[in-house]
C-alpha cells in the first residue's frame, strides 16, 4: 500500500480497479482460452493457465489408448514438446502396456509393439530412425498403417504379416495405387 499512498487520491479508484482485473479478469481469460483449445495461441497460455489442461488431442490420443488399447503393446513416441508424457500418462489404465523410449528400455516381452502412437514431429522421424511411406510408416523393419488422425497425434496399427490385421488395408492400398 505505499505506492497508493503516495499516489493522488483521485487514482485510487483506478488503482484498485487494475488490481481486480489483474487478479480476476487475467487468470479467467487465461482459463477460458486455454480449456478445450488447441491452438497455438492457448498451448502459449496453458503453463500460466489456473486452470491445468491438455490440448484436446492429446486427451483423445489417451482416451483412444484407454479404450481401444486393450491387452495390446503401445509405444508411445517421443517429441521435442514431450507430448508423449500425458499421452503415456493419462492412456494407462486399461491392460494395455504403454511404453515409451524416453522411459529407457523397453519391458521384457513388449518388442515389437501392437500400436505406435506418433506426435507431430516425432523424435523417430526427425532422426531418421523410421520414415513415411506415404500413409504407412515403417520403424525397425515392422510396417505401421495408420487407424487414427487425432489432431497432431496419429496412431498406427503393427501388420504382422500378409495375413496380420492389415493385410485387408494393404490389399486395398496396393490396389488403389494400380
Amino acid at each position: 500500500m505505499r505506492i497508493a499512498r503516495r499516489l493522488p487520491r483521485r487514482l485510487e479508484p483506478a488503482l484498485a480497479a487494475l488490481a481486480i482485473f489483474t487478479g480476476i479478469g487475467l487468470p479467467s481469460y487465461f482459463a477460458w482460452r486455454t480449456l478445450g483449445r488447441g491452438d497455438s495461441f492457448a498451448d502459449t497460455l496453458r503453463p500460466i493457465s489456473p486452470v491445468s489442461n491438455l490440448p484436446p488431442d492429446l486427451m483423445a490420443a489417451a482416451d483412444w489408448i484407454k479404450v481401444n488399447g486393450a491387452d495390446r503393446k503401445v509405444e508411445v513416441e517421443t517429441n521435442w514438446l514431450y507430448e508423449e508424457l500425458p499421452i503415456e500418462f493419462y492412456g494407462q489404465g486399461t491392460a494395455a502396456m504403454v511404453y515409451s523410449p524416453r522411459d529407457g528400455l523397453p519391458p521384457k516381452g513388449f518388442e515389437p509393439p501392437d500400436l505406435m502412437v506418433l506426435p507431430k514431429e516425432s523424435d523417430l522421424l526427425r532422426t531418421g530412425q523410421a520414415h513415411l511411406d506415404g500413409e504407412s510408416l515403417e520403424s525397425d523393419g515392422q510396417r505401421f498403417l495408420p487407424l487414427a488422425h487425432l489432431g497432431r497425434v496419429t496412431i498406427f496399427e503393427r501388420c504382422s504379416s500378409s495375413f496380420g490385421p492389415c493385410a485387408g488395408r494393404q490389399r486395398t492400398q496396393a490396389m488403389s495405387k494400380d
